[in-house]
């Protein structure tokens, strides 16, 4: 029997397709955190996002999504999504604001902390940027938060840097203004 070489171009193909659309976590360019019904833009494509398990004393659970760029330079930056499954007990009955401070985890009292209210992709956040030193190294760190109140999930989306300026980059607010999720 003699296979057509047409029909083996189309076989691998399809074939070829089919396994990058399950190895490459894309849709439309936008990274898609499907296990927590987000999608966002990371700088320099959606390659090498790194996913771990989080832990918090106000969330049962939660996940990290993220992304380092420049290691061990003075350009050094990481660009990261948290997504917490919120406890209803923590959440029901409390207003907007009041939810999403809880992703600030006490740092909106902190001295020199800069907190101001943000609508991206018509989602209502809030918006946290401060800078501390953690031994000899000053790191910069903005943390945009989200509720959504259909999963019950708190999303953090965060810029660390080095440098305080990277975290308002053009890089640093593309990637939060490209932040969107379900409900």
């Amino acid at each position: 029997m003699m296979i057509n070489k047409h029909a083996i171009i189309a076989i691998l193909l399809v074939a070829t397709v089919g396994l990058g659309c399950s190895f490459f976590p894309k849709k439309g360019g936008a990274y898609q955190g499907t296990l927590d019904n987000f999608s966002i833009d990371f700088p320099a494509g959606s390659g090498d996002v790194k996913v771990d398990s989080a832990s918090a004393n106000w969330a049962p659970s939660g996940r990290t999504y993220s992304k380092n760029f420049d290691g061990r330079s003075e350009n050094y930056r990481t660009y990261e999504v948290q997504a917490w499954q919120m406890d209803p007990s923590r959440t029901d009955g409390k207003d907007l604001r009041t939810i999403l401070e809880i992703g600030l985890n006490g740092w909106g009292d902190e001295p020199g902390t800069v907190v101001r209210d943000v609508t991206v992709n018509g989602r209502k956040g809030i918006d946290s940027v401060r800078t501390m030193e953690l031994g000899p190294v000053k790191m910069t760190f903005r943390h945009v938060v989200f509720w959504s109140e259909k999963t019950k999930t708190l999303f953090i989306v965060g810029v660390t840097a080095t440098k305080k300026e990277n975290v308002a980059t053009a890089e640093a607010d593309a990637f939060v203004n490209s932040f969107d999720f379900g409900g």
